[in-house]
């Protein structure tokens, strides 16, 4: 991930990257590994998915193994933005958002996040789980009807090599 400073605004940037990354055994694990490299990096990353996977990953960051805790909070689709959430490194939710959303979107739900070319960079990751495969690859096939060119990766167990 790249810092903060190398970011630009959405809306403020050439084509969206759409990148997977399939064949993850511990979905939530892995993304609370990808997102502790991107906030030591000062990234901003906004993660939506399913609501219960969305609260598992925030009890991850609240304990993460070597950073204690990584900043994050929820925030509510279609609402203002709550205090301190223009300082916050890691929005989760789901749902379009009103105001300035981080350039990076993590996805960890089984449909197609909204506004995708919102963001600078979009980043699936994939599970071994038939559903959630399956999921993933009607997100492909939807990104490519909408013209864009999605990148595979198959990631290392440990995400820090691939954030």
């Amino acid at each position: 991930m790249a810092s903060g400073a190398d970011i630009p605004a959405a809306g403020q940037h050439g084509p969206v990257e759409i990148e997977f990354r399939t064949g993850v055994r511990d979905k939530i694990g892995y993304a609370a590994r990808w997102l502790a490299t991107g906030y030591r990096r000062g990234a901003r990353v906004r993660v939506v998915g399913l609501a219960d996977d969305l609260r598992l990953l925030s009890q991850q960051l609240w304990l993460h193994e070597k950073e204690g805790f990584i900043a994050h909070a929820f925030s509510a689709p279609a609402a203002p933005l709550g205090p301190g959430m223009d300082i916050t490194p890691i929005w989760l939710g789901d749902g379009a958002l009103a105001g300035d959303e981080p350039p990076l979107l993590l996805n960890l739900g089984p449909g197609l996040p909204p506004n995708p070319t919102a963001y600078r960079r979009v980043v699936e990751i994939v599970s071994t789980q038939h559903d959630d495969e399956q999921a993933g690859r009607a997100r492909w096939s939807a990104y490519k009807r909408q013209g864009l060119e999605p990148a595979h990766r198959k990631p290392h167990d440990d995400a820090a090599e691939d954030a």
